[in-house]
Order: C-alpha cells, then sequence, then structure tokens
C-alpha cells in the first residue's frame, strides 16, 4: 500500500490538482473522495472532487481555462464541473461547515479522505486502513438513506475494486433496498450502466438480486430475474471467442456509456421485464425492442428453419447478433453474415426491379424487394432472372 509520504507528491504534482490549489490558494479547498483512494490502490484516476467555501463561477471559469476544460453547472444545488479536454473531470462542491463534517457525511470510508497543500491527508473516518483491507463500510446508515444511489454504487464499487462489503453494510443495503428506487432515474441509469459495462459483473448483480435491490429497479418476478443473470454468466464465456471483429464490437462503447457487452447484458436483464427505473436513450431502446421481436417471433415458430432465420433478422435489425449471443445460437452467426450480405446486395437491386416491372418507389416495391430477398436466403431465387420472376408473380398477385 502507497505511503501516505508518497501519495503527497502524487497530488501534489498532479498537473490539475496544481491548477486547483494556485488558483484557489486563498480559500479552504480540498480534494477528496476517489482519486486519493485509487492513488493509494496505484490507479490514475481521471475525476477529481474538489470542496471549498462558495465556490464562485468566476473563479471556477479561471481554473477552467487554464486546465484547458469547459465549465458547466450542474443543478441548483452549487455543483460545478469543468470537463477536460483529455478525458476526465474536475467537480466542485460547496463545503458546508468544516471538511470533518462533510466526510462524516459522505458514503463509504474509502471515499471520506480529504487533502490540502496546507493540512495534508485528513482520514477521520479510518478510510486508509479499509483500502487497505479493501473492504467497502459506510460512514453510517443515514448516509445511505439520506442518497439511496449509494446503495447501488455500494455494489458497483465492490465489483470495480475487487473489494468485500462490510457484513454490516450489506445489512444495511439489504434492509435500505425499496430506497434505490427512489434516486432520480438519471443516477440509477449511470450507476448500473456502468456496472453491466464492466468485466463480469454477475456476481454484482447476483448480490443486487440477493439483496432486493434488482427487483426494485426492474419490474419483473425474482425467478426471471435469477434466470436472465444465470444467462448473463453463461455467456460471458462466449464473449471471449468470440471472432476479432464482433469482440472489438463488444468491448467498445455503445451508448450511454454501455458498452456493446454492455448492452448485450442489460437486453438479457430486461428481456422479460415491463418497466424499469432506467432512462433509455433512442439506440438503447431500439436494441431492446429488436431483441424482445426476435424472442416473441421464435417462441411462436418453434423451430429455426432458414424461413423464420431471415425474419428474426429483419426483426431483430442490430439486435440480431445480441440475440444469437443471448440465445446461445452462435452457430449461427454465419447465417447472419450471409443475410447482411443479401440484404445490402443480393441478386437483384431495388432499381433492377422497378425497371423491368415499371414500377416506382412504394409499399408494392418494399414487399417484392423483401419477398425476394427472403425467397435467395432460403434458397427458393438463386439468380436474377429468378428474382425478377419472382417480383412479377408477386406483382401478378396484387
Amino acid at each position: 500500500m502507497t505511503s501516505f509520504g508518497h501519495i503527497d507528491t502524487i497530488i501534489s504534482t498532479d498537473r490539475f490538482n496544481k491548477i486547483v490549489f494556485d488558483f484557489s490558494a486563498e480559500r479552504s479547498i480540498y480534494l477528496v473522495g476517489g482519486f486519493i483512494r485509487d492513488a493509494f490502490l496505484g490507479r490514475r484516476g481521471l475525476d477529481r472532487d474538489y470542496v471549498l467555501k462558495r465556490p464562485s463561477g468566476e473563479l471556477l471559469e479561471k481554473i477552467a481555462r487554464t486546465a484547458g476544460g469547459r465549465l458547466v453547472r450542474i443543478g441548483t444545488k452549487g455543483l460545478w464541473r469543468i470537463v477536460l479536454k483529455g478525458g476526465g473531470t474536475l467537480d466542485f462542491s460547496p463545503l458546508k461547515g468544516n471538511i470533518e463534517d462533510d466526510l462524516r457525511e459522505r458514503d463509504f470510508t474509502m471515499n471520506a479522505i480529504a487533502w490540502n497543500p496546507d493540512s495534508g491527508m485528513i482520514d477521520i473516518c479510518s478510510g486508509r486502513e479499509d483500502i487497505e483491507g479493501r473492504t467497502v463500510r459506510m460512514i453510517a446508515e443515514e448516509n445511505i438513506r439520506v442518497d439511496p444511489v449509494r446503495i447501488l454504487r455500494a455494489y458497483r464499487l465492490s465489483h470495480e475494486l475487487a473489494f468485500v462489503i462490510d457484513r454490516t453494510t450489506r445489512c444495511a443495503l439489504e434492509m435500505s433496498h425499496a430506497l434505490a428506487g427512489n434516486a432520480t432515474p438519471e443516477r440509477i441509469t449511470l450507476e448500473v450502466f456502468r456496472l453491466l459495462s464492466a468485466p463480469n459483473p454477475y456476481p454484482a448483480l447476483k448480490m443486487m438480486l440477493e439483496d432486493g435491490v434488482m427487483t426494485t429497479l426492474i419490474s419483473c418476478h425474482s425467478g426471471l430475474l435469477q434466470k436472465n443473470l444465470h444467462v448473463i454468466s453463461r455467456i460471458e464465456g462466449t464473449l471471449d471467442i468470440l471472432p476479432l471483429q464482433y469482440l472489438g464490437r463488444m468491448r467498445e462503447q455503445f451508448s450511454q456509456g454501455l458498452t456493446g457487452a454492455g448492452m448485450l447484458r442489460l437486453e438479457a436483464i430486461l428481456s422479460e421485464s415491463t418497466s424499469n427505473r432506467f432512462v433509455l436513450g433512442r439506440k438503447v431502446r431500439k436494441r431492446i425492442e429488436g431483441y424482445k421481436a426476435a424472442s416473441y417471433l421464435v417462441a411462436a415458430a418453434g423451430e429455426l428453419s432458414n424461413g423464420v432465420l431471415f425474419d428474426l433478422f429483419l426483426a431483430a435489425g442490430d439486435s440480431s447478433l445480441d440475440f444469437l449471443i443471448i440465445r446461445g445460437l452462435t452457430a449461427y452467426i454465419p447465417c447472419l453474415e450471409r443475410w447482411a450480405k443479401i440484404m445490402k446486395d443480393g441478386t437483384v437491386t431495388a432499381a433492377e426491379i422497378m425497371e423491368a416491372m415499371g414500377i416506382t418507389e412504394g409499399e408494392l416495391l418494399g414487399r417484392m424487394i423483401a419477398m425476394v430477398k427472403r425467397e435467395e436466403f432460403t434458397g427458393g431465387v438463386l439468380s436474377k432472372a429468378g428474382a425478377l420472376a419472382l417480383a412479377k408473380e408477386i406483382a401478378s398477385l396484387t
């Protein structure tokens, strides 16, 4: 574990900390929270949190210009954020009372350490001891009730840092699980999506289900959620052996902080839910809707013939690969690749059908194209001539 003296050096020589403390030399300002925790763990934190008396927009604008970032105000409680160009943030919160009072109102002991150039390290909650013991320990149960998103953060931090949740803290999380739904949907979404995008989040999700937190956030029977979590556990091995072009997609950012793998896990969790406490953007909703459409289609069909596969991929769209992975159907990935090629090119183009049939764009053309491509996928059409003949037959029946 890194010594206090070495941590002092890491903090004081950090470029952004130097900027902040140089501009705020005459104010009581403290670095707090995760940056200090990560320094003890030998991790390089990108985000820095500060508390100071009466943060002013004028002062923070000067800091933002020097740091090369953009200043934004968050809410109405005096919170400010500087978004750095190279990634990371500098957050500023008003200091109410003294720093000791501030630390006692924080979430977990490991995040309740402060630093100031004059006072050095301030650790009144034994945060360093719990960092050394790799323990998530709440400061007070009341702190959890005051800000219930901390319930979700406990599981997320436990997983991200490979820490164990203290028994008393775990009991408090279980007793307070219903309060998790009282946090704002935006903050719930941020915590859960970050967990879903972490490598192998199954153990943390399982704890959340056992403690009643999952059913607070997602309207679904606990038995179904447990089944879906087992699916997530099973597919972790599948993700590791995907072809490289798909493995890269799983690791890349998709939307709302979700990686491709995180999105896939969310689809699995919400596959049988009726409502949830998340804020779902358009791209995320489209993926979930595509997955559910494919699920309904397969359930109704009962078997995966070529015709059903075509309809499945058409209904699922961008969710097709996720559906195959979640359902353990990765052997059909070559079929998905063939379907995508036919949909993009195929034996005949829309322009060729329009010219041959003497029609313009419209509903009839759309039906023709879909039916022709379906027959090509199932083997009923093998050439351009065959495709045009089928189009003529479709036209004669309408």
